[in-house]
């Protein structure tokens, strides 16, 4: 069955084989570096989407053309190297080292995926986004997107009848589908299970690719190409092309597939399936470059570029447009070597007068065999309705064109031994012709010669030369010169002025608005009816005009840079140049025509190019546009180009230089550039591929390129955005430190004399600043705590009265037990005296509230101390409807504590009872005592302690001292300052409704003994002591003073420095100040630190220079002295 499917195919295939031919019309533009004998042997072509073409080479390098410039990347490597390389997204993507990784010059080196172990994949490609590769027997695909890794052997899941093994040679993605053709035909890769479905058996396909715009799949075999379909799981062949070669690439443009082999390159047109096969000729240098065709790529013009064994090439869609008929030697059908005069009969018949002879040829079918007319050599030709004339080295020939007979008329017997230059018949049949002795005019009517000579010519009659000769419509003969324009008017020649510096006259041609155009070697010139002259733009500069042929569509123009399309005003509309079909400087001077049906024929240098004007109107060119290469900052590479804004920003002062090209069009260095954002934004011309812009003020810019148009075209403008960085020295910062610095200055200067002069004034001003802001930092800090501060003065305020009111009933008492001189009495009244004595010695020692703040412990009576702070609370329970009752038993003991921070301890109590009563509950004190302790029970009816403050509770460190009354806040600080006033405090009970807590201290015992402090000058000294005192203690003040900033610097420094020991130095101090050594250092320091900061210093360093080594504990110690924190000290000092 295999066997009958095969001779079937085989049968079908033979029937449906093409016919090739060898085309030698088409050209295929070399790089510009061939033209140095430099060239890259691309194995892969990748397109950048701005036209930019990247190469892959044999030895590792990629290079990136742009139009005009080649730029190489790595280095050449004799090492392995990746086979094939992928691109996508703007990157290349290779296998290394078992590794998947994507390189571009933006993002650097990247390991995407690392492939299992044992792969020996070396080959990558790219398709539809999936990344792909193979050898002889895996098959793998990478999708970027989801980053999955699907790869089989064929081999070891091969489960079809093949017993030999397999081997793959490619792939394509159709349809989501993978197909891999393989040694043995086509299979089909199911990434899901990663498994081969045989789709086409029994031939070997060495490649394998896919139309996009045809959904045809082409398969290369051996010595053929077929063309197939897929239908479900079945792949269809439909046609079969022999090429005795094998398949290494293909591309595809809208009307063409391309095919590279081992031997040329194969187009076949998709409309009428005619194929032409390109190759190498050696003499030809726009032939092929090599016949090994490795990569072709279509560009987005329609366009192919072709990478063979000899280098790479472009081959443009515009070629269709120009038949070439050429020399022999060139690879063509012309058996000539030199072409002197072409003419058109018909709408095919075209004559060529050359070197070897007269040919006839046919326009529609070059490829017709030609026509030798006459073996003379050829120098012109004219023709009328009935015949050729043909100006030859030995007279004129005389040819009818339907029988091709040769005839010399009798009357052009005298000139049949001269050599005849040009040659023209006029509309009155008369027949104007010249040779080296100068001019002649036949009537073919009356068979009558007239030798004119050069009797018309002005003062050079010896060095004139006839170069061209020509009619107007006006049927006014005009004579060209090399050294002007004649005209033949009433019999007779005249020179015409107008031409006096034209140089030599090549061509001329009229215009259907009576204008005359006229080339010569100095340019194109309009003449009009009044014989105004005007000179025409030419494609670009330097550009040598060579002929002109009129139509009704306009005037067209073959000169050095190809050929060109102008209106009849004179203005240019289309241009055919290089890589549009035509070759610069091919086409030669004086040498063309058109026929009524607007066929064009031109001599080139190899031969006859033939061209259709209507399909030259109706072709639209591709819009050139400037291709970026290479970006650079200074002599660094930072971008080759395709992106519309430059990520790195130029630094201020550095230059940046744009290398660029043009494509489709190679060489094209007529320019124009904008440069947005600069000081002149107009339009700029220029000639070359390189721009350089240095001493750019800082800020946005956008480069704005485009060709040169001329008027003929609208041009593609291609635009990169880049930024200059601001520099430091014109930041605002640096302007506005720069005007503080200069500001500054001048008061300085100004101030300069006047601030010596006041200069120990400031000091002390600065002194008394200072101390300002200390103090009134200070003040802040009690501001703070103004409130509770109010509060305990209250208390003590009802302190004093409850005292008072004690003591003044005894005293009453005693006033009126003094009228009972009863024993009994006295009695009585010497106890009530005792206990008023009590009260009133209790109040003596009740201390200014500045006194009081400081740790000093004295023995209270609790009672009214307890009573004093509920009457302060009075009003506020009342408010909430609470009641609060009191119910002493304490008998009046009393307890040694800190006067001020016990008040704090019931004012935080009673804060809290009357922060959880409600309205209509109540809150009892009840104080009782024993021999040994004092307790005082505060019971309410109120809701429970929060578990948040029962937790605060429980994590209160015991060691830790409250100096400052601000700091005495909640029940935490309850507890601290119970213990640290030697009492204890506990939670008996903790519900709704029913909650305890209790308080207890030890009765003391020595009441109202109070440590006496002993003061500095006292008036049991006698003055002598009192005097070294003072010298003393200003001796030691002096030596902090002088010290103070060395961290090292305390109490054994200072002793050893007094000659005393550390004992005698403390109690000294402290006997003679009422403070320790230490805590005179300390706040001097503190006092230092506060005018440093005030001054400016930071935190870190206003600590070190007073002294202190450790911020943080320099912070604690300044919060301590000031109430506030070195920070919060330094923000409200700038408010």
């Amino acid at each position: 069955m295999l066997f009958f499917r095969i001779l079937t195919l085989s049968i079908f295939l033979f029937f449906s084989t093409f016919t090739l031919s060898q085309s030698e019309s088409s050209i295929f533009y070399p790089m510009p570096i061939h033209t140095d004998g430099q060239y890259i042997t691309a194995q892969q072509l990748f397109m950048r989407e701005d036209g930019a073409v990247w190469m892959y080479d044999i030895y590792g390098q990629l290079h990136l053309f742009d139009g005009e410039n080649i730029f190489t990347i790595g280095e050449k490597s004799d090492r392995t190297l990746p086979r094939k390389i992928a691109y996508f997204n703007g990157e290349f993507w290779f296998i290394k080292k078992g590794s998947i990784h994507a390189w571009s010059k933006k993002t650097g080196m990247n390991e995407v995926y690392r492939m299992p172990k044992g792969t020996s994949i070396i080959e990558m490609n790219q398709q539809d986004g999936m990344l792909w590769g193979n050898d002889t027997d895996s098959f793998f695909v990478y999708d970027p997107k989801k980053k999955r890794y699907y790869s089989s052997n064929i081999n070891e899941v091969n489960t079809s009848a093949i017993l030999d093994e397999i081997t793959i040679t490619g792939a394509i993605h159709v349809d989501n589908r993978w197909l891999v053709s393989t040694s043995e035909g086509v299979f089909e890769f199911d990434i899901a299970t990663e498994s081969y479905t045989p789709l086409y058996l029994g031939q070997y396909i060495d490649a394998i690719f896919y139309s996009k715009y045809t959904d045809k799949i082409f398969l290369g075999t051996h010595g053929s190409i077929w063309s197939s379909e897929l239908y479900d799981h079945e792949l269809i062949i439909n046609k079969k092309i022999l090429i005795n070669s094998s398949l290494l690439s293909f591309a595809e443009t809208e009307s063409y597939f391309w095919f590279g082999t081992s031997d040329g390159l194969y187009k076949w047109n998709i409309l009428n399936s005619k194929i032409d096969h390109f190759t190498a000729v050696v003499r030809d240098d726009y032939s092929l470059e090599g016949n090994k065709v490795y990569s072709v790529i279509a560009d987005h013009n329609n366009g192919l570029w072709v990478a063979t064994d000899n280098g790479v090439s472009y081959y443009s869609d515009s070629n269709r447009l120009f038949s070439r008929l050429r020399y022999k030697d060139v690879n063509g059908l012309l058996n000539i070597s030199e072409i002197n005069a072409i003419t058109q009969t018909s709408e095919n018949d075209a004559w060529l007068g050359t070197s070897s002879g007269l040919l006839l040829i046919n326009t529609d079918n070059l490829y017709q065999p030609i026509v030798t007319i006459s073996k003379h050599s050829i120098n012109d030709l004219t023709h009328g309705d009935q015949f050729v004339w043909a100006a030859t080295d030995k007279g004129i020939l005389q040819v009818d064109p339907q029988l091709k007979n040769i005839y010399i008329p009798k009357g052009l017997k005298p000139v049949e031994d001269e050599s005849i230059d040009h040659l023209l018949l006029s509309d009155d049949d008369m027949l104007w012709f010249s040779s080296s002795y100068g001019l002649y005019k036949y009537d073919i009517h009356q068979d009558k010669l007239v030798n004119l000579g050069f009797s018309w010519a002005l003062d050079q009659k010896h060095s004139i030369q006839i170069t061209h000769i020509y009619q107007n419509k006006n049927s006014q003969i005009s004579i060209g010169t090399n050294v002007g324009l004649y005209r033949y008017e009433n019999g007779a020649l005249t020179f015409d002025y107008a031409y006096v510096h034209a140089g030599s006259i090549l061509d001329m041609v009229d215009t259907e608005y009576g204008n005359s155009w006229i080339v010569s070697n100095y340019g194109l010139q309009i003449s009009n009816s009044n014989g105004i002259r005007t000179d025409i733009s030419l494609p670009t500069e330097y550009t040598t005009p060579h002929c002109v042929l009129s139509s009704d569509n306009g005037v067209w123009l073959s000169s050095s840079k190809g050929l060109s399309l102008y209106t009849h005003r004179g203005r240019i509309v289309k241009h055919f140049g290089t890589q549009s079909g035509l070759i610069n400087n091919e086409l030669l001077p004086d040498l063309c025509s058109i026929s009524p049906n607007g066929v064009m024929l031109f001599a080139s240098k190899d031969g006859v190019i033939v061209a259709h004007e209507q399909e030259l109107i109706e072709y639209h060119r591709p819009k050139p546009h400037v291709v970026l290469g290479q970006i650079k900052i200074d002599s660094e590479i930072v971008n080759y180009g395709g992106e519309k804004k430059l990520t790195k920003q130029v630094p201020y002062g550095a230059n940046i230089s744009f290398l660029f090209g043009v494509l489709p069009e190679f060489n094209n260095k007529s320019l124009s550039f904008q440069l947005l954002g600069s000081n002149d934004e107009a339009w700029q011309d220029f000639d070359g591929s390189l721009l350089i812009f240095d001493s750019l003020q800082s800020g946005k810019y956008e480069l704005r390129i485009k060709p040169r148009n001329n008027g003929q075209r609208r041009s593609l403008v291609t635009e990169v955005e880049f930024y200059v960085e601001v520099p430091w020295f014109f930041a605002p910062w640096f302007i506005f430190f720069l005007f503080s610095l200069v500001s500054a200055i001048l008061m300085g200067i100004y101030y300069w004399r006047s601030k010596e002069i006041k200069k120990s004034n400031e000091k002390l001003k600065k002194s008394v600043e200072i101390k300002t802001k200390q103090l009134s930092n200070q003040g802040k800090a009690l501001i703070s705590s103004n409130r509770q501060l109010q509060k305990l003065l209250t208390v003590r305020q009802h302190v004093i009265s409850e005292m008072a009111e004690q003591a003044r009933q005894p005293i009453k008492d005693i006033q009126a037990n003094l009228q009972k001189k009863g024993l009994l009495t006295n009695l009585a009244l010497a106890n009530q005296c005792e206990h008023s004595l009590q009260l009133l010695e209790q109040l003596t020692h009740i201390e200014p509230f500045v006194t009081l703040q400081k740790n000093k412990r004295t023995n209270q009576v609790l009672a009214p101390l307890l009573s004093a702070a509920l009457k302060s609370w009075k009003d506020e329970y009342h408010t909430k409807g609470v009641e609060l009752i009191l119910e002493d038993n304490s008998q009046g003991v009393s307890i040694f504590v800190q006067p001020l921070l016990i008040d704090a301890i019931f004012n935080n109590v009673l804060f809290s009872l009357l922060k959880r009563s409600q309205s209509g509950e109540v809150v009892t004190i009840r104080i009782q005592c024993d021999d040994a302790l004092v307790v005082a029970y505060f019971l309410s009816e109120g809701a429970e302690i929060s578990v948040t403050e029962l937790d605060e509770l429980g994590r209160v460190d015991l060691s830790q001292t409250i100096e400052v009354i601000n700091q005495a806040l909640g029940l935490p600080a309850v507890k601290l300052l119970t213990v640290q006033n030697g009492g204890h405090f506990e939670i008996i009970k903790n519900m709704s409704g029913s909650n305890e807590l209790q308080f207890s201290w030890p009765i003391a015992i020595d009441e109202f003994i109070t440590p006496q402090v002993p003061e500095v000058h006292s008036k049991d000294k006698d003055s002598d002591e009192q005097k070294q005192h003072q010298e003393w203690l200003l001796k030691v003040y002096q030596l902090i003073e002088d010290n103070y900033s060395l961290a090292s610097f305390g109490t054994s420094a200072a002793a050893k420095a007094l000659f005393i020991s550390e004992r005698n130095l403390q109690r000294k101090f402290k006997q003679l100040t009422q403070r320790s050594f230490m805590e005179y250092l300390i706040d001097t320091r503190l006092e230092k630190a506060c005018e440093l900061l005030i001054s400016g210093q930071k935190v870190a360093d206003a600590a070190f220079e007073s002294g202190f080594n450790d911020p943080s504990y320099f912070s604690k110690r300044f919060k301590r002295h000031y109430g506030l924190s070195p920070t919060q000290f330094v923000t409200e000092n700038e408010e």
